[in-house]
């Protein structure tokens, strides 16, 4: 497996702050104060808004309904502020959130009930969707960089100086609170799918912890701080971005991919829901996109690798005879067992019978089954989306 970066043809003319998915676009934020939308190829899609002050971090609202694109972001700001902004580009509203204090990060939870903003002050504070604020979470001696909810969203993950702390929503509940790195902690996230938290710091290293604060991987020191960690929505991959440089690393912490950029420091990576792309943002004005291609299924004799982003290349190992398969879409999940060869693309799933790959079953996903790539983990999925 590995990360093919390319670099989009826009480039911005500052600091790219934060980035983020939705559908086929990715939004970003910039020093230049304008939310920008560029395309999947990395094309400039125009100016979407143009906030009254820096923004620091953005995160979309997550869609109750999955079969539908979020409608709405939520952006951080220098002044204290955080504004919500519709994806035409409308500001719905501004909320004083930090008096006196930039809002480095800003997460929506996993239900898009309820915000979390942490700031320059050290205060971690929970918001309501119309931007009430519900609670003040915590209060630190140092700065909060980064947030992270938790799977059910009753706890909050989040960076004060070389601590992580886990912090539930309700007051009689006990902390957790470990030493995570030896210098400050930079970056925090927290996937939904396998409870694994992800950290790095200033220490140069990037580490794997459980729920419970336990060290899963610890990786060695590495040429630069790491200044922006992400888990893959499904819980397999995650990124790890620093200065000029991109990995991409397994759920265990052993690195995939590392690949040199032209970017300077990697400050946010975004990754695309189907969790075949991911994209970087750079401290001089660069965004770079990533194709995670050479991925492997294998069942007895038969393997089937994503060579490229639209072909999959099925080689039986005691023939030794190689099919290539071509797709018009880009290829989202693999599956093979049991004489099929499942492959999902963004807009269709094509069953395949290995003793005859030339004539593939293919149904339309957004007709038939609202399926993601995610889904595709098992050859009993496959067989169940034939048989709807």
């Amino acid at each position: 497996m590995r990360l093919q970066l390319t670099s989009g043809n826009f480039k911005h003319a500052d600091f790219v702050t934060a980035c983020g998915w939705v559908g086929n676009d990715l939004y970003t934020c910039c020093d230049d104060k304008v939310v920008h939308k560029l395309t999947a190829e990395g094309d400039h899609g125009g100016e979407v808004a143009t906030l009254e002050s820096f923004p620091t971090d953005m995160h979309w609202l997550t869609s109750a309904n999955k079969k539908q694109q979020s409608d709405e972001f939520a952006a951080a700001c220098s002044d204290g502020t955080y504004v919500l902004v519709r994806r035409n580009g409308r500001i719905e509203k501004k909320v004083e959130a930090h008096k006196g204090a930039a809002v480095i990060a800003i997460r929506w939870n996993h239900e898009g009930t309820a915000i979390a903003t942490a700031g320059e002050d050290g205060v971690v504070k929970i918001w309501s969707r119309s931007g009430m604020l519900r609670s003040t979470l915590a209060q630190t001696d140092s700065s909060v960089y980064s947030l992270a909810w938790s799977p059910d969203s009753n706890s909050l993950c989040f960076s004060s100086g070389k601590d992580v702390i886990v912090k539930p929503l309700q007051p009689q509940a006990k902390q957790l609170m470990w030493k995570a790195h030896d210098g400050t902690v930079l970056k925090v996230d927290w996937n939904a799918v396998n409870s694994l938290i992800i950290t790095g710091g200033e220490d140069r290293k990037y580490k794997v912890w459980d729920s419970f604060g336990r060290p899963l991987f610890s990786s060695k020191p590495l040429e630069f701080a790491v200044t922006a960690v992400a888990w893959s929505p499904n819980g397999e991959l995650f990124g790890v971005g620093l200065y000029n440089s991109i990995r991409l690393c397994d759920r265990t912490g052993w690195t995939y991919s590392r690949e040199i950029t032209e970017t300077g420091s990697i400050t946010g990576i975004a990754w695309t829901s189907d969790c075949t792309q991911l994209a970087g943002a750079g401290a001089n004005g660069t965004v770079v996109f990533g194709q995670v291609l050479e991925r492997k299924v294998e069942w007895q004799n038969i393997e089937a690798l994503l060579k490229e982003t639209h072909k999959v290349l099925v080689h039986d190992i005691l023939s030794d005879m190689t099919e290539e398969l071509d797709f018009r879409d880009r290829v989202i999940g693999m599956a093979v067992g049991f004489g099929y060869l499942v492959v999902t693309t963004s807009l269709q799933c094509c069953v395949y019978l290995l003793q005859n790959l030339n004539t593939p079953h293919i149904f339309d996903l957004k007709v038939r089954v609202p399926l993601c790539g995610v889904c595709l983990e098992s050859w009993q999925c496959a067989v169940l989306c034939l048989a709807v």
